[in-house]
């Protein structure tokens, strides 16, 4: 244990596509699968924490994730930014809690938090820079079963499969009878593959948040922290 560093860092949001149109449901995160005996957002745990998703050969790795939780500690907002309708209350949002029930805004942040251990001995210069703050940008892989288009829902297990609406581009506009929609994929059947540190997160959100100091100064002290590990 007195190799490593600790810290907290954001994985993914929830309800939020990110820059390559990929979205994660709130359901989808906490929904528990039985095949694994645990929820989605959990299947992070003990999976590598990489550089710019080289993840082929699991002896690069420069950490990995001791733990996961789904962060829904943050208050609604008071008013929703785009209709001005009143969000601070349940009734004000929908069955997410997360958008706004009038206009469907996001109005409420929640996410996914890890809980990281990097390797001080194995790359010196990558701690150090973890421990600086200058490589505070982090982004998730994950393998999905098969993912829905935000659109018309068609569903794809395949590129073969996309509909116009996701074969368009990414985070394309489209006219709807309720209005306009953002073209997206929602991700489902998911399981989470690896962290990697990148450049430029496909989640602009997703930073380091804290690290933590855990001294240890006899034997039975690192016996203790390696137990909770």
């Amino acid at each position: 244990p007195q190799d490593y560093i600790y810290e907290a860092a954001r994985a993914v949001t929830a309800e939020v596509p990110n820059e390559n149109a990929d979205g994660f449901e709130k359901a989808e995160l906490l929904r528990f699968d039985h095949r694994l005996s645990k929820a989605v957002y959990q299947t992070f745990i003990l999976k590598p924490h990489h550089i710019n998703h080289r993840a082929d050969n699991p002896k690069t790795s420069r950490g990995v994730v001791l733990d996961a939780s789904y962060n829904n500690m943050s208050p609604a907002l008071e008013k929703c930014p785009d209709c001005g309708s009143r969000t601070a209350e349940l009734e004000g949002r929908d069955k997410t809690g997360i958008h706004c029930v009038k206009c469907g805004s996001v109005v409420k942040d929640e996410f996914v938090e890890l809980l990281l251990a990097i390797d001080t001995k194995k790359d010196p210069t990558f701690a150090d820079g973890v421990k600086s703050g200058s490589l505070d940008s982090l982004s998730m892989g994950c393998d999905a079963g098969y993912t829905d288009c935000s659109i018309c829902d068609n569903r794809a297990r395949s590129v073969s499969q996309f509909c116009s609406h996701i074969k368009s581009g990414k985070k394309k506009i489209f006219k709807t009878a309720s209005g306009p929609k953002m073209s997206y994929e929602k991700c489902g059947d998911v399981i989470f593959t690896e962290i990697s540190r990148v450049d430029q997160p496909a989640d602009p959100t997703a930073k380091q948040r804290e690290l933590f100091q855990i001294p240890m100064s006899t034997e039975s002290d690192m016996l203790i922290m390696a137990s909770k590990i």
